[in-house]
């Protein structure tokens, strides 16, 4: 049986995998013969109990799980994560309050608690059989939580489930920015290109509105190198924060114009934005913030040749990252500086710096040239090891 405290990730757990077998059709049998090439097999009995929810798997179990089933592993983790963010709010708390909480932890970054408690307000809404147009607000609460906590593909499914019972336009246009945002995250840019000009088109009469999803679509541009665009909208996005006086949304989209920028072509204009939207950070005092723009800062100089300079904001930005778990920024901060040591000849650093990628690309779920990039290293280097050790056992077998 489950320890206490984890009845209820086993149990949500149970649930997807029976979910996931029937939409393949597959016999318990079947998933265990198809286990059997795995590292970590599956017996009948096991799988058995574990729909059931009286098992909490290992995780090289739910790896080989994942790969039965042609999911990512993250998808299973997230699981587990949510039942515990459940267990952080009171169970009988009212939808209103609980809403309330989750948007004062999202203002003061604090969003593990932001999402327990917009959890919470989705469960109360649910339990109090709340009118759609609520459901579809709770269920939007949820997804922008997760975004932030960089988990896309759970977001994802709140937002679809969200979809099914919007009622107004301003939320319709609030799922479809965060549905957009989403599917840039997951390397469905096309598809986030379409979604973020409905959003656009459903905010036009909304202030505020607009300025968000013109935010969001500026992202999607730049990464589809629609650069003059890009730069026109985040030109736009930044003088209506700097006359709100929004800073941190400011500073966010400076450092995405002084990326722009020097993608374009203008280096100093665009380290400018860039040495700007760091400073104003620190002001802050904001750690997401801190670790996005000196990254962003370090990740420019690096792909521009200036790489000593590069050492010093990535090293800052790591260093907040991993304080904070901040895991997008834990990554991309390391990779640079991995790169840099490799660049360096520093074999020690090197190894070190190895393993702290290695470690946060497990829990990277958003689309990334670094990512990718690391994966093909990771890839050619078990099959050189692989290959070296066949090489030895036949200069073995033949002496």
């Amino acid at each position: 049986m489950p320890r206490p405290g984890q009845a209820g990730p086993s149990m949500a757990i149970g649930r997807t995998l029976r979910s996931w077998r029937d939409e393949k059709g597959f016999s318990l049998r079947e998933i265990e013969e198809a286990s059997r090439k795995m590292p970590e097999p599956l017996t009948f009995e096991y799988l058995s109990r574990l729909e059931r929810g009286q098992l909490m798997p290992s995780l090289p179990k739910l790896c080989s799980l994942a790969e039965v089933y042609g999911r990512q592993i993250s998808e299973l983790v997230d699981l587990y994560e949510i039942e515990q963010f459940r267990g952080l709010v009171p169970k009988r708390g009212s939808y209103d309050l609980l809403r309330k909480l989750g948007i004062q932890g999202l203002e003061k970054g604090e969003v593990t608690k932001a999402l327990a408690c917009f959890l919470g307000a989705l469960d109360a809404a649910k339990r109090d059989q709340a009118p759609q147009q609520t459901l579809a607000v709770a269920y939007n609460n949820v997804g922008g939580a997760l975004i932030r906590a960089c988990r896309y593909l759970l977001a994802r499914n709140y937002l679809e489930e969200g979809l099914r019972w919007v009622e107004s336009d301003h939320t319709r246009a609030r799922l479809f920015d965060n549905l957009a945002i989403v599917h840039y995250h997951l390397d469905n840019l096309p598809l986030a290109e379409l979604i973020s000009r409905e959003s656009m088109r459903l905010a036009a009469e909304d202030d505020a509105l607009k300025t968000m999803t013109r935010a969001t679509r500026a992202a999607i541009l730049l990464d589809l190198k629609r650069l003059v665009e890009a730069e026109e909208l985040l030109r736009e996005v930044i003088e209506e924060h700097q006359g709100s006086g929004n800073d941190p949304e400011e500073i966010r989209h400076r450092y995405n114009l002084g990326h722009c920028l020097v993608e374009q072509g203008q280096v100093e204009p665009g380290l400018e934005q860039l040495r700007t939207a760091a400073a104003k950070a620190a002001e802050t005092g904001d750690p997401d913030l801190r670790a996005k723009s000196l990254f962003f800062f370090g990740r420019c100089l690096y792909k521009i040749g200036r790489i000593e300079e590069a050492a010093g904001p990535l090293t800052s930005s790591l260093r907040l990252s991993r304080q904070h778990n901040i895991r997008n920024e834990s990554f991309h901060s390391a990779y640079y500086l991995w790169l840099l040591a490799r660049l360096r000849q520093e074999l020690t650093e090197e190894a070190r710096l190895y393993e702290v990628v290695r470690q946060h690309r497990t829990w990277l779920q958003q689309r990334s040239e670094e990512g990718a990039a690391f994966d093909e290293y990771v890839s050619k280097r078990g099959t050189g090891a692989r290959r070296r050790k066949r090489a030895s056992s036949l200069a073995a077998d033949n002496s």
